[in-house]
């Protein structure tokens, strides 16, 4: 769950909309593979 903690501590900084965001994307890497993982990083990423 690697990708799941650098999500949060990026995303975390920018406010309250954005660590909701990453509570999302952390309960969703339990459940998805890898490469979906990284689909929904990329998508933060952007949107910051």
């Amino acid at each position: 769950m690697i990708f799941a903690a650098g999500v949060s501590v990026a995303v975390t900084g920018g406010g309250p909309e954005r660590t909701l965001r990453a509570t999302v994307v952390r309960c969703s890497v339990s459940r998805q593979k890898e490469a979906t993982v990284k689909v929904e990083l990329l998508e933060i990423l952007l949107c910051t």
